[in-house]
């Protein structure tokens, strides 16, 4: 064959070694090498021969290619068919076959455009996942992982790396969607810190305790995990399947050192876009892993500065496509005076060199395998100090409710309709219930709290909720949508705008220029009917600020995308809400709600509520008792 070197191997289950055959006459035709290569099932990049290993089929492709090509009468023709550009990595995603087996041993079975996607993803091994925010990236990650356990492409635990604020998400979901077991990996400093917590929790429980089963086992647990030594290397035992950790913590040296010991075959990389600036310290230490079998990012947003993103993200996920950074910025960055990019050179060429490593998921798709409507909670975790708070304020929860009920045993039912400490007690009840919402939201709202007696409750931590926040925002508005905020508290609003106005000063940051609108009691309808005239028809409005002041009337059929910062206060409202952007004339065939919830703290009490009305609203009012 005149496009391709080969020789024949014995290595199951290739057959076949091949390298593209480099010459004047050939380089015309390296795309459309690259895209059959990129549409090969079977095929594995071998890094010291510098070839592809394929099988017979995909050897077969090849040379069908060649006959194509060098058959041909006239060469012009040939050139004139080489510069079409077709979406080819759209294309591809309908051409997957074989792929109904996917996802057969997941407790959850993925959608169908999920096990297309992670039958790209297997085959090229080295991919960037492109799908749309709820798209269900999670899933794809751990289906891709499982189904490389299963073809023996890979052994040994994996590794997912992720934002912070996405760490716990990740080890819920691959709870949810396998039998997998993953783990969270801390710093030595942050491992220690929180071992000596679970301790000390084990201890309170311990002395709290009555039942003398639970307190033998409390006690054989707490001896188990005082018997620990080092907490940090406790983190790598032989059970796990997959290590979870954020970008920063990758950086660790001690982890970093952990974890090529270990010298993980399977690597995914969530919100990739993260490592697109090739000289950051984040983006360096995860290219210290771009030599693992499977390496795949996944992102909706590949480019959001310039060219030399995709430079940032290959040299993750195929450092051989661009071995030259020079020789990328000259070929493909257009550059202005005093070393500015103005723009982008050769986009065709660099298109059809990086397509076949793009698993791209074409927006239609999702929103045709999704109902109308997609509800999911996104989790954070208190600080152990905001733990220790509330953990205060539930037992005075408790302690009024339990005082409560022992003064209504006294009385008739009409003594206490019109007993004045009962009226005492179920003020101080509600009191507190809003300071344990507030504090599971952010500690900003106690702090602007009319009530002296919120100060108590103020650890001055960091709110966790309010990164997950931010990190939704980000995602959302870079794909280009517009998202609609939903907070019982109208003081969120002001904390909202602050962050989002802090977020903007940093360079090239996604919030610059971004403009919020607003609904709330307080404002006029006159006001209210101009600030959601302003978020429908002008395009730097990409927030709404909502209290529930606007659970009726309004119409934001243009928007996709909700966030809950805390649940409304009945299954009713809830569903009003969520109604602002389900609607008949919506412009989105699906519309996603994010439900931000901090774990074992007022919003999984709320959450319990909502979820207990909604049961019997499908079973008692419509009939349906089978879900």
């Amino acid at each position: 064959m005149q496009l391709i070197e080969y020789k024949k191997i014995e290595q199951y289950p290739y057959e076949y070694s091949v390298c593209f055959s480099i010459n004047k006459k050939n380089i015309y035709y390296f795309d459309k090498y690259l895209q059959v290569i990129g549409n090969i099932r079977i095929k594995y990049y071998d890094l010291s021969s510098h070839s592809w290993l394929v099988d017979k089929a995909g050897f077969g492709m090849l040379k069908h290619l060649d006959n194509k090509i060098f058959n041909k009468t006239t060469s012009n023709n040939i050139l004139q068919q080489a510069s079409v550009v077709k979406n080819n990595n759209v294309d591809a995603f309908y051409q997957v076959t074989d792929y109904e087996s996917i996802g057969t041993d997941m407790k959850l079975k993925p959608f169908d455009y999920q096990k297309r996607a992670i039958k790209m993803a297997l085959n090229n091994q080295c991919s960037i996942i492109m799908s749309p925010c709820g798209s269900g990236k999670t899933c794809m990650g751990i289906g891709i992982y499982l189904e490389a356990l299963k073809s023996n492409s890979i052994k040994g635990p994996g590794l997912i790396v992720v934002k912070a604020t996405l760490k716990s998400q990740w080890r819920d979901e691959i709870r949810k969607f396998s039998s997998l077991t993953p783990f969270i990996v801390n710093t030595p400093v942050e491992a220690k810190r929180i071992h000596k917590s679970i301790i000390r929790n084990k201890k309170k429980r311990l002395k709290q305790s009555s039942n003398n089963e639970q307190s033998d086992a409390l006690q054989k647990e707490l001896s188990s995990l005082q018997s620990i030594t080092s907490p940090f290397d406790n983190q790598f035992s032989n059970n796990v399947d997959l290590y979870i950790l954020n970008y920063e913590t990758l950086r660790n040296q001690d982890v970093l050192n952990k974890l090529k010991e270990i010298n993980p075959e399977f690597i995914f990389c969530d919100e990739v876009h993260y490592i697109k600036n090739y000289n950051s310290a984040r983006a360096k230490v995860v290219y210290d892993f771009n030599t693992a079998k499977i390496r795949i990012g996944a992102t909706a947003t590949p480019i959001q500065k310039d060219p030399r993103d995709i430079y940032g993200l290959f040299k993750f996920v195929n450092p051989e496509l661009f071995p030259s950074l020079s020789k990328f910025n000259r070929t493909f960055v257009k550059w202005g005076g005093r070393g500015i990019v103005i723009g982008a050179l050769n986009e065709k060429i660099l298109y059809r060199m990086i397509s076949p490593y793009l698993v791209s998921i074409p927006t239609e798709e999702v929103s045709k395998q999704l109902p109308k409507l997609v509800v999911s909670q996104r989790y954070c975790e208190f600080t152990p100090e905001q733990e220790e708070i509330n953990e205060k304020l539930m037992n005075e929860i408790q302690e009024l409710k339990d005082k409560e009920e022992n003064l209504l045993a006294t009385l008739t039912e009409a003594e206490a309709k019109t007993n004045i400490e009962i009226q005492q007690i179920e003020a101080k009840i509600l009191m507190r219930q809003t300071f344990a919402q507030e504090l599971a939201d952010t500690e900003a709202l106690l702090s602007l709290s009319d009530s002296q007696i919120a100060q108590n409750y103020i650890t001055g931590s960091h709110s966790n909720k309010m990164e997950i926040l931010l990190d939704l925002l980000e995602e959302i508005i870079s794909s280009g949508e517009k998202v609609c905020i939903f907070s019982r508290f109208s003081k969120m609003q002001n904390i909202i705008s602050q962050l989002v106005v802090k977020e903007a000063q940093k360079p090239n940051n996604i919030f610059k220029g971004i403009k919020l609108a607003y609904i709330r009691g307080d404002l006029s309808s006159d006001i209210r009917y101009q600030e959601i005239q302003n978020f429908k028809t002008k395009d730097e409005y990409k927030i709404l600020c909502c209290s529930n002041a606007a659970t009726e009337g309004v119409n934001l059929s243009n928007c996709k995308y909700m966030i809950e910062i805390d649940l409304a206060e009945s299954y009713a409202l809830q569903t009003q809400r969520h109604g602002r952007l389900e609607r008949a004339d919506s412009i989105h065939d699906t519309v996603f709600v994010y439900q931000l919830i901090t774990k074992n703290s007022w919003d999984e009490i709320a959450l319990k509520i909502i979820n207990k009305k909604q049961y019997y609203d499908n079973t008692i009012v419509k009939g349906n008792f089978e879900q």
